[in-house]
């Protein structure tokens, strides 16, 4: 469909032009990604990394790391969902303060699930609270953060927003800050140029949606939510802050099988 918007594929080869030199034969398997990422776009095939065993990239209608159209961001493996591990499915919505808590409290224990390898990890953006608290504010600091998966920024973008969450719930983030949160977790040069135009198309909301709409169907109707392997971790007797992380431990050892919880 024609559009005034700078193409994904454009964006994806200003991003591409500002990464280190590569050798030869890491230039021609870009290229192939390339041709396969213009393919994505142009609505020829989609190769997601469900059933591809490799990282996805950016397509038409959904960011860089994203499971598919309206499927979450996945910040382990390089992108890939590895078979044989426990998936932890995280939702949560940037205007939600107890999100805001737990993303605290949890959020080392998390990382480290993703980087040690042991757990798949899955963001999914929620944006239900813009209903609720009558702004756009989540979508907006969402598109941001999809953006910035496209410039690899994901979780430092995810976490600055947090980070930054207005004392008073529904005030939201100005244009003026989310451009400064880019700033700060380094987005620059021709991904800086991507990420703007991305931003100011708003160019991830139909894909915003779309995990909205997808979540909502699978029952995760409130925020935060963690999901372990599609199930969703009881947090109802948690009466306070030190109680999170323990919680989280015996869930995540209750749904995997694994005794020793995340620190398996």
């Amino acid at each position: 469909m024609a559009s005034g918007k700078q193409s994904r594929a454009e964006r994806q080869r200003k991003i591409a032009a500002a990464a280190p030199k590569q050798s030869n034969t890491r230039l021609i398997i870009g290229v192939v990604i390339a041709v396969l990422a213009i393919l994505a776009a142009s609505g020829v095939i989609w190769v997601g990394a469900r059933e591809s065993g490799g990282a996805p990239t950016a397509g038409k209608d959904f960011p860089a790391g994203a499971t598919g159209p309206d499927g979450g961001i996945v910040v382990s493996g390089g992108g890939v969902l590895k078979p044989g591990i426990p998936t932890l499915d995280v939702y949560a919505d940037f205007q939600c303060p107890f999100c805001k808590v737990y993303d605290g409290l949890l959020g080392t224990t998390v990382e480290n699930l993703a980087t040690s390898g042991k757990a798949n990890v899955v963001h999914h953006l929620k944006t239900f609270l813009d209903a609720n608290l009558r702004n756009d504010a989540s979508k907006r600091a969402s598109n941001a953060a999809a953006c910035a998966a496209d410039a690899g920024k994901f979780l430092a973008y995810r976490g600055i927003v947090f980070a930054n969450q207005p004392a008073n719930e529904g005030d939201g983030w100005s244009d003026e800050q989310l451009r400064i949160f880019a700033d700060q977790v380094g987005v620059s040069g021709p991904a800086r140029e991507a990420w703007d135009t991305c931003v100011k198309d708003g160019s991830y909301r139909g894909y915003l949606q779309r995990v909205e709409d997808a979540s909502s169907r699978a029952g995760v109707l409130g925020t935060p939510t963690y999901r372990v392997n599609g199930q969703s971790m009881d947090f109802k007797q948690v009466k306070g802050e030190p109680d999170v992380l323990p919680t989280f431990n015996a869930e995540y050892a209750r749904l995997t099988g694994l005794k020793g919880g995340s620190n398996t």
